[in-house]
């Protein structure tokens, strides 16, 4: 059964399963749809709030990264409500009202896209043996001044910089950056594994236990029945 629309009330028709699978599918899909407009719309809403009324603050390496992933859902978001659906109006001939919306590209493109964006700077950096955090910054400087998606350093002695992400300008304090960029972890995150009496982290950590000197546990281990429970 589905709903048939009239005028004053809602009535009911048969249909068939294929018909039936197709309208399930398309509710599905208006629904993500609205969804997903809308998660990126309060995600935005709190970033532009947050950036606009809130104290003048930097952020680390780990903000980067996010503002990073931020910035890829905003363009997929674009690129896939205005740009490829334009696109398809103008090779269907449909005559439509040209909407104007703000691209985030070019900030994409100064994090990871154009050569020796921020991105790349800091893997090169990291694998410098006399890489630093300063030298870093100064890299990041030089290259990316005249972007207008980049904020440079207010002076040399400056630790921060700045990108004007779409929801708005953020500073970054550039100390830490190329130690969490080698990606190893920390002392105290291992002796806190170790203590822990869960034996998926001690197995899935075992490699990081051994490296760090530390020894680990003797865990038995375990498989997963159908009912999703653990089994020694």
């Amino acid at each position: 059964m589905r709903p048939a629309s009239s005028k004053d009330n809602l009535e009911t028709s048969d249909v068939g399963k294929s018909e039936h699978f197709t309208f399930a599918s398309s509710l599905l899909q208006a629904i993500y749809n609205k969804l997903f407009i809308w998660i990126v719309g309060k995600i935005n809403s709190v970033i532009s709030q947050k950036l606009a009324n809130g104290p003048k603050s930097s952020f680390l390496f780990e903000q980067l990264c996010i503002n990073f992933a931020n910035e890829k859902l905003q363009q997929f978001f674009v690129a896939h409500i205005f740009k490829l659906e334009q696109e398809e109006y103008l090779k269907e001939g449909v005559m439509w009202n040209n909407i104007q919306f703000s691209d985030n590209q070019k900030i994409l493109d100064l994090l990871a896209g154009k050569p020796c964006n921020v991105l790349a700077l800091i893997d090169e950096e990291t694998n410098f043996p006399k890489g630093s955090d300063s030298t870093l910054l100064n890299k990041m400087n030089s290259t990316h001044r005249k972007d207008k998606a980049y904020i440079n350093s207010k002076s040399e002695h400056d630790r921060h910089f700045g990108i004007r992400h779409f929801a708005g300008d953020v500073s970054y304090n550039t100390n830490g950056f190329l130690e969490k960029n080698r990606d190893g972890v920390s002392y105290d995150i291992i002796k806190t594994i170790e203590m822990s009496t869960n034996r998926l982290l001690h197995d899935i950590f075992e490699k990081d236990l051994s490296t760090n000197g530390v020894k680990p546990s003797k865990i038995a281990k375990f498989i997963m029945t159908p009912t999703n429970s653990m089994r020694v």
